[in-house]
């Protein structure tokens, strides 16, 4: 058992696992759209379980993404680390985060999540080619 940041709960196996199960359920059906009791029951626990692991469902986004930013923090320490020069600190940096970016696009692809179209990723208002009425 390890230990996570300071005043969350001991990391398990078993809290490891929940975790990886709710971040494929939140990145195929969103936040919004996956419940604790989807989660619990993907799990293999009853849903009254899964609070014995966390305290709520943004609980768990919190693991995911303090897991996600701790894993980028030593990746990127390690790179400027072994770094000789500026430059090369640099590359290497960019090369971690594109690296991840990259890793997101293929998961998507390969797991046939939407796309969002550039359209639907403005939001809607006038549009600045048609004149006011």
């Amino acid at each position: 058992m390890t230990v996570t940041r300071a005043g969350s709960e001991p990391r398990s196996e078993r809290r490891d696992e929940i975790v990886a199960l709710a971040g494929e359920m939140f990145a195929t059906r969103g936040f919004a759209g996956t419940t604790v009791r989807e989660i619990a029951d993907a799990a293999g626990i009853l849903s009254g379980s899964l609070y014995h692991h966390f305290d709520s469902k943004e609980s768990i986004v919190d693991e995911l993404l303090s897991s996600f930013l701790d894993e980028t923090m030593a990746a990127y320490q390690a790179a400027i680390a072994a770094a000789t020069t500026h430059t090369e600190a640099l590359r290497a940096l960019v090369q971690i985060a594109f690296a991840g970016l990259m890793l997101l696009i293929a998961w998507r692809m390969v797991r046939g999540a939407p796309r969002e179209e550039p359209e639907a990723a403005v939001s809607e208002g006038p549009d600045p080619g048609r004149p006011a009425s």
